[in-house]
């Protein structure tokens, strides 16, 4: 009776180890306090009895180190953009030739239009053009390739719709929105999702918006197309796995869906894109290597 007692306990000890919740990582390629910081920590609070989502912020080299981090990785989750594509150094021996057969992109988001905010004290655009005939606009911004110089080269040096720029390189717009809206900077153009959060502050505001048309949380902002600058400037978000399998993608997708609700993405900005996510991003290779 007392072997068969002690066999019972060892095999439910092996079930319940076997159906253990597991701590699976989500990598994100920039500091905390950003917006893909502050997307993957809203996901990471789905809840499920199978898995716990922990964030884990890889920073520098372009995204490089987060995306080293994640190829090498037996199973985890990475919450990347644009750069998994442009990043010519992604994987650690080179970029991949088909990143699809390293990763498997669970879903996809539009990051909308992205925004100029600046702590001068102006009430529209036009008194800040004016200004930069005076004095030099000092623009924050991640190093160049990234969204945010492309803002400050677009606005500064192609389309010259300020007269004279200054540009100050941060690793993070954790680091250049402090110092926006300290006033050491006068220029950051990001997206809502990143922005949003501090605006309330009043030291800073939302002065331009980067697309053909006004943004809809934003909707007494001006568009740049508005002003007769054919500019526009958008991102997109996935969420991509590796090493997980079939059922394990599964729960995250039905735990992480029934969190992130249409209405839950506008919040922050974003917008769910719809489809199958590997003909989206396979769609994304292919529009870069054209445009290469």
């Amino acid at each position: 009776m007392k072997k068969l007692l002690l066999i019972l306990i060892i095999l439910a000890s092996i079930t319940n180890n076997s159906y253990a919740r597991q701590n699976i990582e989500l990598i994100v390629p920039y500091g905390a306090g950003g917006s893909f910081d502050l997307l993957a920590r809203r996901i990471s609070s789905a809840e499920s009895p199978e898995f716990k989502l922990d964030v884990v912020n890889k920073t520098g080299g372009a995204a490089n180190i987060a995306h080293t981090y994640f190829v090498r990785k037996k199973k985890a989750l990475l919450l990347s953009g644009n750069v998994i594509i442009e990043n010519k150094k992604w994987a650690p021996d080179g970029y991949p030739q088909d990143i699809l057969a390293l990763s498997n992109p669970l879903f996809f988001i539009s990051e909308g239009p992205h925004i100029l905010y600046t702590s001068l004290p102006v009430s529209n655009i036009e008194e800040m053009i004016e200004l930069s005939k005076t004095e030099d606009i000092i623009f924050g911004g991640n190093s160049p390739g990234s969204g945010s110089y492309t803002i400050y080269d677009n606005l500064c040096n192609k389309l010259k719709v300020f007269s004279n720029c200054i540009f100050v390189s941060y690793r993070s717009s954790s680091f250049a929105i402090p110092d926006l809206l300290a006033g050491r900077i006068k220029a950051y153009g990001n997206t809502y999702s990143a922005h949003n959060a501090f605006v309330s502050t009043g030291k800073s505001k939302a002065i331009l918006i980067l697309d053909t048309k006004r943004f809809y949380a934003l909707p007494e902002v001006t568009s740049i197309h508005e002003k007769g600058y054919l500019y526009d400037i958008k991102n997109w978000i996935g969420l991509f796995s590796i090493g997980l399998s079939p059922e394990e993608t599964k729960h995250i997708l039905s735990s992480v869906n029934k969190l992130m609700t249409e209405e839950e993405y506008r919040k922050y900005g974003y917008e769910k894109i719809e489809g199958d996510p590997r003909l989206f991003f396979q769609s994304q290779i292919d529009k870069f290597n054209k445009e290469e």
